[in-house]
């Protein structure tokens, strides 16, 4: 696990980086009601690209996971051929949504133009695609391939394109946004090459494709829930005041990304092996996979999180000196993403081990709290008030999934429960392993 966080730090370091000066670059060459609209429209292709999926991102990488660790070639392509069919299936259900919405007259940020519509739209498509690709490459173990695309090459076109169009005075809210979904386009390409070269072929096998559906749904109204949970209290702030002062949240919540970035790769790295101790019969080594991952998230988690109070504002002066404002609601989404920090890999650790169902359920409940939260909060207190209902909610929810998962599957996750000598020994045990692998003389 360790050796696969580390190239997906590096990987996730490098990416975050180039997505900073994307964000930095619309900034400051946009208005800050554009820089607004720009935002609202990614945070919604976010949240509605897990909907596209129709649950198969996650299926992908349980099931995916397993047939390769198996060399069951046959049923992993099966897998696939299905995922793809069914995300490109809820894609396009969401692009003609939006533009059935653009045409009857809805007016909300991103249906009021036809064109921007449809751009959102078909980048949702591109990205539901993207998601089932990512997660069958790292369900191979090609984890570096599968970050690819998500994490260099839709960062680099827009940027590159941002600035040759702002130097020129041409860039505006379409261009961005055209830039983005073009930057999908080419991920994609790529992807499938580096798909075909595992060896894939079509053959028959009597893998359960009924299965592989039933998981997915049983997952997707989680996977829903979980990107309202992170990403609804940005457009709700959109809805109810405006889009200057969603920019202000929004921009807030880029920066406090920055401080996920080391965390997020653990995640990443963590999943498959989950997934892979959940499929045995002894329960200690999935305990083990699971503290040794709650280990290394608090430890990171922890710093990046204290870094980012630390220097935030000045990330966020580098936005421009408008966005400075966005400080104290900085503040109070690092209070509520420490949570995060505390209770682990709660989501991903339920999906590996057949808790969808429970994890669906609490978390549905939490994003319609977090809906309501943030529009009360949005009303009473600016976005601040909308940061405040989104981190008091983390908290109960990421709790009530801790205490969930050891009730029924009698697995500690997080540093809750778990004694400390036992986190820090592996901690440092899986340290040692990391500072061993950067220092390997020939490493590529």
């Amino acid at each position: 696990m360790v050796r696969d966080a580390g190239v997906a730090l590096a990987m996730r370091v490098g990416g975050t980086l180039l997505w900073f000066g994307y964000t930095v670059v619309l900034a400051r060459m946009l208005s800050q009601e554009q820089f607004g609209l720009v935002l609202f429209a990614m945070n919604f292709m976010l949240m509605a690209t897990p909907m596209a999926t129709l649950g198969f991102e996650t299926a992908t990488m349980r099931f995916g996971s397993q047939y390769w660790h198996t060399a069951n070639k046959a049923a992993f392509k099966t897998l696939l051929d299905q995922a793809r069919l069914f995300a490109a299936l809820g894609g396009g259900l969401c692009t003609l949504a939006l533009l059935v919405a653009a045409a009857a007259g809805i007016n909300t940020p991103i249906t009021a133009d036809w064109a921007i519509a449809g751009v959102v739209g078909t980048s949702v498509l591109a990205m539901a695609i993207m998601s089932v690709h990512r997660d069958a490459l790292r369900g191979a173990g090609r984890l570096v391939l599968g970050l690819m695309g998500f994490t260099f090459t839709r960062a680099v076109l827009p940027l590159v394109g941002s600035i040759a169009l702002g130097i020129s005075g041409q860039l505006n809210v379409l261009a961005a946004l055209a830039l983005y979904l073009g930057s999908l386009g080419a991920s994609i390409v790529i992807e499938v090459w580096q798909i075909s070269r595992l060896g894939l072929v079509a053959s028959e096998t009597n893998v359960d494709k009924g299965e592989h559906l039933r998981v997915a749904l049983s997952i997707w109204p989680g996977e829903i829930a979980a990107v309202l949970l992170t990403r609804a209290s940005g457009l709700v702030v959109g809805l109810v005041l405006n889009l200057e002062l969603a920019a202000l949240f929004l921009a807030a919540q880029r920066i406090m990304a920055l401080s996920q970035f080391l965390t997020d790769a653990i995640r990443m790295a963590a999943a498959p092996e989950i997934a892979r101790a959940a499929g045995g019969e002894d329960l200690s080594k999935l305990q083990r996979s699971v503290t040794r991952a709650s280990a290394l998230i608090f430890v990171f988690d922890l710093a990046g999180k204290v870094g980012m109070a630390a220097f935030g504002f000045l990330f966020l002066m580098l936005l421009g000196d408008a966005y400075t404002e966005a400080y104290p609601t900085l503040l109070v989404l690092l209070l509520g993403t420490l949570s995060w920090t505390v209770f682990g890999p709660a989501g991903v650790t339920m999906y590996m081990i057949g808790l969808q169902r429970e994890r669906s359920i609490s978390t549905s409940i939490a994003a319609l709290l977090v809906i309501i939260t943030s529009w009360l909060g949005s009303i009473w207190g600016g976005p601040v008030g909308a940061a405040v209902g989104f981190s008091a909610v983390n908290w109960l929810l990421n709790g009530w999934l801790v205490w969930t998962i050891w009730r029924l599957r009698d697995v500690r996750c997080g540093i809750i429960g778990v004694p400390p000598t036992t986190l820090m020994g592996h901690f440092y045990g899986q340290f040692t392993t990391l500072k061993a692998f950067v220092r390997r003389p020939g490493r590529s």
